[in-house]
């Protein structure tokens, strides 16, 4: 959706939210960061700003009940 120097801003449909990954080739994001973040778009467009939020990690396996 936006991209800022080497940090993109991007909609995840799986988990309903905006994130922030940085990138070094056009039109990919490494799999180390691939947030599940559920960001509003506010917080999104401020950490693409700079401004520092934590990141709840990569999306994790469902163990086997």
């Amino acid at each position: 959706m936006a991209v800022r120097e080497n940090r993109v801003l991007w909609y995840n449909d799986i988990e309903d939210g905006f994130n922030v990954s940085q990138y070094s080739a056009v039109g990919t994001i490494p799999d180390n960061e691939y947030w599940c973040n559920q960001d509003s778009l506010k917080w999104a467009l401020a950490r693409l700003a700079g401004e520092p939020r934590p990141r709840l990690g990569p999306p994790q396996p469902i163990p086997d009940l």
